[in-house]
C-alpha cells in the first residue's frame, strides 16, 4: 500500500524497533520514531513538501533559559515547542543542532527544522585554512549521520553569516561542504545563512547551494 506521509501539521510517524541480544542472555531494546516525506528545491527556486510548495514562517530559537542558563529541562524544551507552534511559525532555526529532544518534539509536533552547524562568522584567514575547513565538513557529516532519521529536518546548512565577499577559502568550504552532505543525504537540500547587503552581488561561490 502507500505511505502515510508526514507533513507540517500531520505529522504520521512510523514506530521502528531494533532489538540486540547476545549468547548466554542479555541484550537490549530501542524503540524509535520516523516519517516519510520528500522535500526539494523546484525549478522555480520554491521550497517543496510532498509535491506541495511550502510556505515557510519562521523563528530563532536558542536553548537558553533564563533561570538555568543552557541547563535547559525537558518540560522547558516542550514550552519552547508550544511557543513556536502558538506563533504560527512551520520552522525553527538555531546556530546549532538542537537537543535531540527538540528535534523529537518537532518530528511529532509537525514542526520543520533547518539545522545548521555551528560554522559562525569565521575570519577570511580561519575559512581560507585548510584544516579548518576539513573539520566543519566534519561537524556537518556528523550532524548528518546523528540526525537524518527526523523527518523534521528539511535542510542541512553548513554556515552563517561568512563573509559577504565570498573569498577562495570559502568557496572551497561551500564546495566540499554542499558535495560532502549530498553524498551522504542525496534526499535534503543544502543551504548556507548569507550576510547580504544591497552593494553586494550575488556571489558565484555561492553556486553549489540549494538554498540561501
Amino acid at each position: 500500500g502507500h505511505a502515510k506521509l508526514w507533513f507540517p501539521g500531520n505529522p504520521h510517524l512510523y514506530k521502528a524497533t531494533i532489538s540486540a541480544s547476545a549468547r548466554g542472555g542479555g541484550g537490549a531494546r530501542y524503540v524509535d520514531y520516523s516519517g516519510v516525506r520528500s522535500v526539494k528545491v523546484n525549478g522555480n527556486g520554491q521550497f517543496v513538501i510532498n509535491g506541495l510548495v511550502a510556505h515557510w514562517r519562521g523563528v530563532g530559537l536558542h536553548e537558553d533559559s533564563p533561570d538555568t542558563g543552557w541547563a535547559v529541562t525537558p518540560a522547558f524544551e516542550r514550552q519552547l515547542i508550544s511557543e513556536v507552534q502558538e506563533t504560527g511559525a512551520t520552522i525553527i532555526r538555531a546556530h546549532y543542532p538542537l537537543d535531540p529532544y527538540i528535534e523529537q518534539l518537532a518530528d511529532e509536533k509537525g514542526v520543520l527544522l533547518w539545522s545548521e552547524v555551528p560554522v559562525y562568522g569565521l575570519s577570511t584567514s580561519a575559512i581560507g585554512t585548510a584544516s579548518v575547513r576539513r573539520r566543519a565538513v566534519a561537524l556537518l557529516q556528523h550532524n548528518i549521520e546523528t540526525n537524518q532519521n527526523h523527518p523534521a529536518i528539511v535542510v542541512w546548512s553548513i554556515a552563517n553569516e561568512l563573509s559577504s565577499h565570498v573569498t577562495r577559502g570559502q568557496a572551497a568550504y561551500t564546495s566540499a561542504a554542499v558535495h560532502a552532505a549530498h553524498q551522504l543525504d542525496p534526499t535534503r537540500p543544502v543551504g548556507q545563512v548569507v550576510a547580504a547587503y544591497t552593494g553586494v552581488p550575488c556571489q558565484a561561490g555561492y553556486r553549489p547551494l540549494d538554498v540561501i
